[in-house]
């Protein structure tokens, strides 16, 4: 993460980001995602995000085209149709006996010129065919050509190194020592203080491995949030990634009992340590603070037993409970007031006896927050602090998914701990 150097110059100046050249604006975000790893994808979405009007004059509508229809249409519906004539223009050269399968209606499109086609396309709202529902785009396909030109500049300059993911196509990429004093210097420029130490770099390879897909979908995550907080006027005031928390919280400890559990003796058992949260969000809204720390979660489903993922999870509530009420909460993020929420978002399933994971970790917390705030009679306002979610519903918006109305923000995708099965938005 950067110093706290950076996180002053960020909230004095939230505008700067947007006078970055492209290729800083990619050392920016690699630095405050800890050096990487993220993907070529990830990078396109939060450096170079798409802009529904441009891509509809690329076609070769006129401003006043692209303004009505972007007044009429829903922008995830016209981003939709955009694709699927990109798609069907690729068909019909590609691929013959796809696209002899397709309705006689797209076909025919086809031989229209560009403008014509995508009028036709967004205004006759014609049922999409079955075969573009059902394609998954290649992340080359999505990932912006000028996204790939700066991150190839980058890479051949020496500022940030590039490899191969070890699960898919994708490209990962690092920022490296060079880029780092690069990124410092540029920065200087607007008058800041931060010097090449101050930004924090990783090695290549770090967190490839069994933990690569965690960080991945866990950052996905988090620029889900940045993009819901743009498209509304929000602002993330901070973002920390898992390795900046570990070194935040590695110093502390706290004492905690463990419900049910009692030692020979009848005392109950205390366990002591600490749990570091994979992400840390500051979100303004209006005047309002949204602190959020985040779980994400792909465990299987088991029983809370010693050793088991589930008693792992018990712990994890039991400490950062104990972290928010002993005061530590506060030392750490001060910036957050009394703002806490605690976020576990879960890509599980259902077991072979049709157990549901976030049902599961649901009980687990309501069962644990209970027992901790018993003595105080504040309990409900102590479960209010942690909210639940799945995985495909929370991230989104995505890079499929870009225009979603309901977002991971004001979805009401949220489970709350002790207010049943209604759903909520996170901010409203």
């Amino acid at each position: 993460m950067f110093s706290e150097a950076y996180d002053q110059y960020v909230k004095l100046s939230p505008g700067v980001y947007e006078e970055l050249s492209p290729a800083t604006r990619v050392l920016q975000t690699l630095a405050e995602h800890d050096g990487g790893p993220l993907t070529a994808l990830q990078i396109s979405l939060l450096c170079f995000p798409e802009n529904l009007q441009m891509r509809m004059q690329r076609h070769g509508l006129t401003k006043a085209q692209s303004d009505d229809l972007l007044a009429k249409y829903p922008d995830s519906y016209i981003d939709q149709r955009i694709r699927l004539c990109q798609w069907i223009r690729y068909v019909a050269k590609h691929d013959a006996q796809l696209f002899s399968s397709l309705d006689f209606f797209w076909q025919s499109i086809t031989a229209q010129p560009s403008v014509e086609r995508l009028l036709t396309a967004i205004s006759t709202g014609h049922t999409l065919p079955e075969q573009f529902a059902n394609h998954r785009f290649f992340n080359s396909q999505i990932v912006s050509s000028k996204c790939q030109a700066t991150l190839k500049e980058l890479s051949d300059a020496g500022q940030i190194q590039r490899e191969k993911s070890p699960y898919d196509t994708q490209l990962i990429c690092y920022l490296t020592r060079k880029g780092q004093k690069v990124l410092a210097d540029e920065l200087s420029v607007y008058g800041t203080n931060i010097t090449a130490g101050d930004i924090h770099t990783v090695k290549v390879g770090t967190h490839v491995g069994i933990k690569f897909p965690h960080r991945i979908k866990n950052v996905n995550l988090q620029i889900s949030i940045e993009l819901a907080a743009k498209r509304y006027g929000h602002r993330v005031l901070k973002i920390m990634d898992e390795p900046g928390l570990q070194k935040l919280f590695s110093q502390h400890k706290v004492t905690v009992n463990v419900p049910g559990k009692y030692t020979k003796s009848g005392f109950p058992e205390e366990i002591t340590g600490i749990t570091v949260p994979d992400a840390y969000v500051l979100l303004q809204v209006e005047e309002r603070l949204f602190a959020m720390l985040i779980e994400y979660d792909r465990g299987p489903v088991s029983g809370i037993r010693r050793g088991s993922d589930e008693y792992d999870y018990l712990r994890k509530i039991l400490y950062i409970s104990e972290v928010y009420r002993s005061g530590l909460y506060h030392q750490l993020f001060p910036e957050a007031g009394n703002s806490f929420r605690y976020l576990t978002v879960t890509s599980g399933g259902k077991d072979a006896k049709g157990s549901d994971r976030l049902t599961n970790l649901r009980q687990i917390a309501e069962n644990a927050i209970a027992g901790e705030n018993a003595r105080s009679g504040r309990i409900n306002k102590a479960l209010q602090r942690y909210w639940f979610a799945r995985y495909d519903d929370a991230q989104v918006p995505n890079v499929h998914n870009l225009y979603a109305e309901a977002t991971i923000l004001n979805g009401k995708i949220w489970y709350q701990a002790g207010r049943g099965e209604e759903r909520y938005a996170l901010v409203w």
